[in-house]
């Protein structure tokens, strides 16, 4: 399987990648954007800005350890991410498996840095939707993103715990968002998004995971000496202990996984004609 991903200013890249191992299904794969974080950036504004968005849509997710534990456990997960144009790796343990092949060509970006960086240096004010997090954090949600964002409209948001799935679609198309946030947790989010991806209007949507927790102000994040040391996970965990298991226990699963080659990714760039 092969995905390409094209920007003016860049050479095409075509991805490749060989088997997961996963338990469900040894042929599943999971494609790594060859994007760096800057490149991510301009790539997202420049569609954003122009009507590329306008001829098709795209959407973007981020996989960390805790998600590729979970892909190991869920084939519908993994189905879902391999219909995503854009998959970032997100972490110390991501870059621990890179390093364990000796990959090189994939940065490391995590949501919380890149959904930011778009929202800031769009060119042009967004319409933006918000999907995820609880009814009684909307509110504080809606507050956090307006004091952050002014150039941005906020033209919906809409708590994730809803059976109507037709009725959230038809308000997220009617209110023209070019921008669709999706936070409901992995891997609900991500299977959402490719459900309904032929019902959904928005140019670009993303899985956020927890962004909305910083936004609401519920969460903060990690100072950045923390997170320079790849201990940004052990923040978590002080304000959200009840998560201990997803670290002390699923990184080292996930490290034996890697140890395994359980991640094998092949890169290689080639010049357009």
């Amino acid at each position: 399987m092969a995905l390409q991903d094209v920007s003016p200013d860049r050479p095409t890249i075509e991805i490749r990648t060989r088997e997961m191992d996963l338990p469900t299904d040894p042929s599943s794969k999971i494609l790594a954007s060859p994007l760096e974080f800057q490149g991510a950036v301009s790539y997202f504004c420049a569609g954003l800005s122009s009507r590329r968005y306008r001829r098709h849509t795209e959407r973007i997710a981020f996989i960390n350890a805790h998600n590729y534990n979970q892909a190991h456990h869920c084939r519908a997960y993994v189905d879902a991410l391999n219909q995503f144009q854009h998959i970032f790796y997100d972490g110390v343990g991501m870059q621990l498996a890179i390093r364990i092949h000796r990959l090189s060509g994939i940065a490391n970006i995590s949501g919380t840095d890149l959904i930011p960086a778009i929202l800031a240096h769009s060119r042009s004010p967004l319409r933006v939707f918000l999907l995820g997090g609880a009814a009684q954090d909307l509110a504080a949600l809606a507050r956090g993103f307006q004091d952050r964002y002014p150039r941005c409209h906020l033209v919906g948001c809409q708590h994730g715990f809803f059976d109507d799935d037709r009725a959230v679609i038809d308000q997220i198309n009617a209110s023209g968002a070019e921008l669709l946030l999706v936070g409901m947790g992995t891997p609900r989010q991500e299977i959402w998004l490719e459900r309904h991806r032929e019902a959904l209007n928005p140019g670009l949507s993303a899985a956020v995971g927890g962004l909305f927790g910083y936004w609401s102000g519920r969460l903060s994040r990690a100072p950045r000496w923390l997170r320079g040391l790849g201990l940004e996970w052990s923040y978590i965990l002080a304000q959200q202990p009840e998560k201990w298991r997803r670290y002390l226990v699923g990184n080292p699963a996930f490290v034996a996984r890697a140890l395994r080659a359980s991640i094998d990714l092949g890169i290689r760039c080639k010049e357009t004609t």
